[in-house]
């Protein structure tokens, strides 16, 4: 395990065990939580000690924009409750995000364990009888043999490469399997040559198939000159000469006991080949070799040098997944905090829609009450009384226009002054119609009350009107979000007609 893996654990250790004692520390988190809202609560006093033992708490709580939004969408004195709520919501989250990514990435470290087919690095179990042909995939590191007396630069591996050995069958003694064989047809040349033009230019590898294809005739093969042609196929022709080679292979086809042979000869060209490609033939051949040696033995014994090389064998492993994943996760946590940001935005959004729907109703319900003959201070009590019954008995969502209101109340029972209060509730809305509202009751309590009675009447009657619009504007948006569903029915119900037609007319 390096160094990685056991800093991984480390945190993912660290992590459990601050999230035990989190959770037993709960119930000494003095603020009430919703645990509808907050499905993370469990998570809170870990976060919240955080944040105070690094100092981060006063920086966050006292920022602007979420301060303001805390007064707007609360509406009461316990903002700094809400704000403390509100940040141990988002960092939670990401604390959640990272402890998952932790995990799933520590996990994906055993995912791509080896196969454990490689015993005492230089060995592999062959399938026995029945179990077919095992595919291995394996890594090959060339270097240097360490007793040549080489510099230390000349000892690190020079080539690396993957290869998949497929690995037959152990053969049996006589007796214990029966063999069926069959003869050769005589389309044998043609899938020999391969991307080869002709046999008298080859230049590319030889393809030695094992079963003719389209039938079960069993093939063999039998090269004259295996320094030119390995028994994978592959051209072995960096020596060669200008004019190239003649050489032989053998077809030996078999069936059902009967065999044949079909000589064929081949003029391979010169070609030169890279460090690499050399490298790359001479371990295929060896390979080869190694498969066909001692077949009875029940392991098949991987070459361990190629000439001056030397090579260490060892199996792929899924590398650098975890740290992907890692990063995976550290993306989403990202994505996750800018979208909680966003969520604010929108909260407000929304509140200032709602305020904007609602104002025509309560002008209009404050209006009816002043001609009833209430003062201001009893219209505004009467109005928040019955809104907060009305919660009482249908259990209907709050809503923050009213909310502003009982707020404002409870400022004239604990004594503050009635201009102030109501100036200060159209401070607190932020919004036009609610300042103009608030505007107007305390001017008309520093004059008297005649004339407020006409004023709020035509006031009532812009705020229907501008309701009107705003709910004009709203079915308009609303009916270009749709335009994007609408379209993609479309293209289903074309697609529906279309495909049918294009198949019955064999299009």
């Amino acid at each position: 395990m390096s160094l990685f893996h056991i800093i991984i654990l480390f945190l993912i250790i660290i992590k459990t065990f601050a999230l035990v004692l989190s959770s037993k520390n709960l119930k000494k988190f003095s603020i009430d939580i919703d645990r509808r809202e907050h499905r993370l609560y469990f998570i809170y006093p870990l976060i919240k000690y955080i944040l105070t033992k690094s100092g981060l708490s006063q920086r966050l709580y006292k920022m602007d924009k979420v301060s303001s939004a805390g007064k707007a969408l609360i509406v009461s004195n316990k903002t700094l409750d809400w704000g403390i709520l509100y940040w141990c919501k988002r960092i939670s989250l990401i604390y959640v995000i990272i402890y998952i990514t932790l995990i799933i990435s520590f996990l994906s470290l055993f995912q791509g364990k080896s196969q454990d087919a490689l015993i005492n690095d230089r060995y592999i179990t062959r399938p026995s009888f029945g179990e077919g042909i095992k595919e291995v995939e394996l890594k090959a590191s060339v270097k240097p043999r360490e007793e040549l007396g080489k510099d230390k630069e000349d000892t690190e591996k020079i080539y690396e490469e993957d290869v998949t050995l497929s690995i037959e069958e152990r053969n049996y003694k006589e007796g214990e399997i029966e063999r069926f064989l069959d003869e050769a047809a005589k389309s044998i040349e043609i899938y020999l040559l391969g991307d080869n033009k002709s046999k008298d230019e080859i230049v590319g590898k030889l393809n030695f198939y094992s079963v003719v294809p389209g039938t079960s005739v069993l093939v063999d093969w039998r090269i004259d000159n295996l320094d030119i042609i390995s028994r994978n196929g592959v051209i072995n022709n960096e020596q060669l000469g200008p004019k190239g080679i003649d050489t032989k292979v053998t077809a030996i086809l078999s069936y059902q006991g009967r065999e044949k042979e079909f000589p064929i000869t081949l003029h391979i060209m010169a070609k030169e080949f890279t460090k690499e490609e050399k490298i790359h033939n001479v371990l295929n051949e060896e390979l080869a070799k190694a498969h066909e040696h001692n077949k009875e033995d029940p392991l098949l014994e991987l070459p361990t040098t190629i000439g001056e090389y030397q090579i260490k064998w060892n199996e792929p492993k899924n590398e650098g997944i975890h740290i992907k994943l890692l990063g995976l996760g550290l993306i989403t946590a990202i994505f996750v905090w800018i979208y909680q940001d966003k969520d604010i935005d929108k909260r407000m959004k929304d509140r200032r829609k709602e305020m904007l729907l609602d104002y025509p109703e309560l002008i209009s319900k404050f209006n009816l009450l002043i001609n009833a003959g209430m003062t201001v201070k009893q219209a505004w009590t009467k109005i928040t009384d019955d809104y907060k019954r009305r919660l009482e008995e249908t259990s209907a969502p709050k809503r923050y226009a009213y909310e502003e209101m009982i707020f404002t109340k409870h400022e004239l029972e604990l004594g503050v002054s009635e201009i102030i209060a109501y100036e200060s509730f159209g401070r607190r809305t932020g919004l036009t119609p609610y300042m103009k509202f608030s505007t107007l009751i305390a001017q008309n309590l520093k004059k008297g009350s005649k004339g407020l009675s006409e004023l709020l009447g035509r006031e009532a009657t812009e705020a229907y009107e501008d309701r009107k619009e705003t709910a004009k504007r709203l079915g308009e948006e609303a009916g270009t979000k749709l335009l994007g569903p609408m379209i993609m029915m479309l293209i289903i119900v074309f697609i529906l007609i279309l495909v049918p037609a294009f198949i019955s007319f064999g299009i």
